[in-house]
């Protein structure tokens, strides 16, 4: 069920802050750099919609990964913080690639 997991860690969990904060933080993290790079590595990852998905398929390979070979458990939620990490990856490369790109025509 999607937030779930998100819900139960931000406001019901009987358990240390700190590890409910890298369970979530954590997850979007640890995809901020694969949307970041992406642009930078190929022309075809420069639409936001096209990192999305990317970003959505590598987070759903890994939750089947874990489903299959028993490494952790399937959660949606990882799904949806995983994708959000891309997107804020992504972010940061775009205004740079567009303020470069606004300064270029200046010259």
């Amino acid at each position: 069920m999607p937030f779930k997991t998100i819900t139960y860690y931000l406001f019901l969990a009987d358990i240390n802050l700190n590890i409910r904060i890298e369970n979530i933080v954590g997850n979007v993290i640890g995809f901020a750099p694969f949307g970041l790079m992406l642009p930078l590595l190929s022309k075809k990852f420069r639409r936001l919609k096209v990192v999305l998905l990317a970003t959505f398929c590598l987070s759903l390979t890994f939750e089947i990964v874990q489903l299959v070979f028993h490494f952790g458990s399937f959660d949606v939620d990882d799904l949806i913080l995983n994708t959000l990490g891309g997107v804020l990856g992504y972010i940061p490369t775009k205004l740079f690639m567009n303020s470069r790109k606004k300064l270029s025509q200046y010259m």
